[in-house]
């Protein structure tokens, strides 16, 4: 029975394998062009402020801390950010920032420095 049904089969099979490897073949398979994306991290507002998404934030060391400034007053503090971001910030005297994404439930944002 197995080998009844491979030879029979055995044609359609070869064609299936052939239009499958012309598929592979073709210089479309990625349509999509990986972009270069900042890191993001995550800040906790300090206080009832509001965000929207694309807001541009100032940011700023303090000390083992990197908090991000609007205006003149600060709005919130990077959770847990990695030692070279806060060597590089503190080397620079401030950055700029990107708000991503604002999280409704958490009250958390989600930034990407440039």
């Amino acid at each position: 029975m197995g080998s009844e049904f491979l030879k029979k089969t055995k044609n359609s099979i070869r064609k299936v394998v052939a239009q499958s490897r012309a598929a592979l073949a073709t210089p479309d398979l990625l349509t999509t062009i990986p972009s270069v994306r900042p890191r993001s991290y995550i800040a906790t507002p300090s206080g009832p402020v509001s965000f929207t998404e694309g807001a541009k934030v100032l940011v700023e060391s303090d000390g083992s801390a990197v908090r991000l400034r609007q205006g003149n007053s600060y709005v919130a503090k990077l959770d847990n950010p990695p030692k070279d971001i806060v060597t590089a910030v503190a080397a620079s005297g401030s950055a700029g920032a990107t708000v991503e994404r604002v999280m409704s439930l958490s009250g958390k944002i989600e930034v990407s420095l440039w």
